[in-house]
């Protein structure tokens, strides 16, 4: 057997190997590459020394995920799904930069970036000028500041640390164009907004229109930016305005459980740029979920048990969810792939919802 059908034939393998399996054959010089999903955010850490009740450890890469996720209507891994992961794997602020936890972020997921990084500053001012019980002046000012570095796990070679592929800082400061008057004493409706910000949902309708809400969105178009030029294959896709953006609900605790799980099914009809997939409702897909498309080849077998492991795919395309239709039935546009993409190509995809 030729050393390209030997590779192809381990690569297909290494599919159905677990993380602790994938770990021992990264420890024998064997990296396995394949990717469904694009980005995903780990939890950051907190050096604000901000003291509410928002979590931003999490809260903040929640809003940058789902910010990247409709920007560039690409696969975005959540960071509280990877802080489930983290627990189990022993993971930590420590070493999440690790070549053994970039492994395995990226075999767990199907992940091709990682960033990492650290809320800076995370802060709302309120200026006071005169008497507070006699007239007076008040202006309010929103700031935030990130550190990020991105880590391409195409780069990973066995037993190697590998270098950030990007590192830098985003950063989304709003002031008071004007200042609100104060008269004897009873505050105005931005400061009852001040003194009960992180009552809101962060990220909800209500913290998208105050100054730390459009501070938020003035640091993710700059993270934004800055991702695009480092990743190639990141595209602006939709235009966001803070009213379009819905930071992916996790109820009331920001620490729910989410779950994460392989969806499949096939290309039902090809028309033009657009396909129609036997997949829908059922199967929790919605509008903007992008799937892998490919086609099955040949079975590959245990060369002792004969057994089945699994088939040589060969990947050709990506379509996107444009409507969901029915319980079995949504159509999509095609992202990559097109003529390739026939009647009968199977679709796969990580939801992680």
């Amino acid at each position: 057997m030729s050393r390209l059908k030997c590779a192809v034939l381990f690569l297909c393998i290494t599919r159905f190997l677990s993380p602790a399996a994938f770990a021992q054959e990264h420890n024998r010089g064997v990296y396995f590459a394949g990717y469904d999903t694009l980005l995903l955010f780990t939890p950051l850490e907190d050096n604000s020394g901000f003291g509410g009740k928002w979590k931003l450890a999490y809260d903040v890469p929640r809003y940058m995920a789902s910010y990247c996720k409709l920007r560039f209507q690409t696969g975005v891994v959540n960071p509280i799904t990877v802080a489930y992961f983290d627990t189990a794997e022993h993971i930590n602020g420590k070493n999440r930069s690790s070549a053994q936890s970039i492994q395995l972020y990226s075999e767990q997921f199907r992940v091709r970036y990682i960033i990492l990084g650290s809320v800076e500053t995370f802060s709302v001012s309120r200026f006071l000028v005169a008497e507070q019980r006699l007239a007076g002046y008040e202006a309010f000012a929103g700031e935030i500041e990130l550190r990020f570095s991105i880590y391409d796990a195409a780069e990973l070679r066995a037993n190697k640390e590998i270098p950030p592929l990007y590192e830098g800082e985003a950063s989304g400061v709003v002031k008071d164009k004007g200042l609100g008057i104060t008269l004897l004493g009873k505050q105005t409706e931005r400061t009852n907004q001040f003194f009960s910000l992180d009552e809101l949902y962060f990220g909800g309708d209500q913290f998208n229109k105050t100054i730390i809400g459009e501070a938020m969105l003035k640091c993710a178009e700059d993270l934004a930016g800055k991702l695009e030029k480092a990743i190639p294959a990141l595209k602006t896709k939709a235009a966001i305005v803070s009213s379009t953006l819905q930071v992916d609900s996790t109820g009331a605790d920001t620490a729910i459980r989410l779950t994460r799980r392989i969806v499949r099914g096939e290309i039902v009809l090809v028309d033009s740029d657009q396909v129609f997939l036997n997949i829908g409702s059922d199967e929790s897909v919605q509008i903007g979920d992008v799937l892998t498309v490919f086609v099955e080849g040949a079975p590959i077998f245990d060369p002792t048990t004969k057994e089945v492991l699994g088939t040589n795919d060969a990947r050709v395309g990506e379509v996107q969810i444009i409507e969901v239709r029915g319980t079995h039935l949504s159509m999509a546009i095609i992202l990559k792939g097109k003529g390739a993409i026939k009647v009968r190509s199977k679709v796969r995809a990580l939801i992680v919802r």
